[in-house]
């Protein structure tokens, strides 16, 4: 009966050590390599004016860990432009997914956007915790880019349902 009731406490402390929320050691994965993004803005600049550069924090789902990650990159041009292409490089948005506009707040350090109905549908078609991440990742690259606390998305003017809630107000992640 002893050997049972401790074969049992070990298996308990096994399971315990191997599921503890302690910090691991995981390899970096290499930055990617800063690549530019041309748009009309970037060649109108390169024939006539100096090009402008910007770095660009860009967070996105590492595949290996499933965690939220940051990337720098440097961007020319647009920044909107930019931010919506390295999202897409980086596999957090699809290709049809489009921001139709963004109204930066800076008395209150907020963000609008309005995202096209193939965002919605987007996030609709994932579970929630892929929503969740795709969001944190958009809120994070655009409240860095642009130094604002929160961002409020809407979908074509309307409060986005992304199938799991209705986002009505403005997000943060800190």
């Amino acid at each position: 009966m002893k050997r049972k009731i401790v074969v049992v406490l070990f298996a308990v402390m096994l399971a315990f050590s191997g599921c503890s929320k302690g910090e691991t050691s995981q390899p970096e994965k290499e930055p990617e390599k800063n690549e530019s993004v041309k748009d009309d803005a970037e060649e109108e600049l390169e024939n006539g004016t100096d090009k402008i550069e910007q770095k660009l924090g860009v967070y996105y789902i590492d595949e290996t860990t499933g965690e939220i990650t940051r990337d720098e990159v440097t961007v020319a041009g647009e920044l909107q432009e930019a931010i919506v292409a390295k999202l897409k490089e980086a596999s957090v948005l699809s290709e049809t997914c489009e921001v139709q506009s963004v109204s930066v707040n800076d008395s209150e350090d907020k963000i609008d956007l309005d995202v096209n109905t193939a965002f919605g549908d987007y996030l609709r078609g994932m579970g929630t915790t892929g929503s969740e991440q795709v969001l944190e990742c958009v809120v994070r690259t655009y409240s860095e880019a642009y130094d604002c606390d929160g961002v409020k998305i809407t979908e074509n003017g309307n409060p986005l349902d992304t199938g799991h809630t209705v986002l009505e107000g403005y997000i943060s992640y800190e």
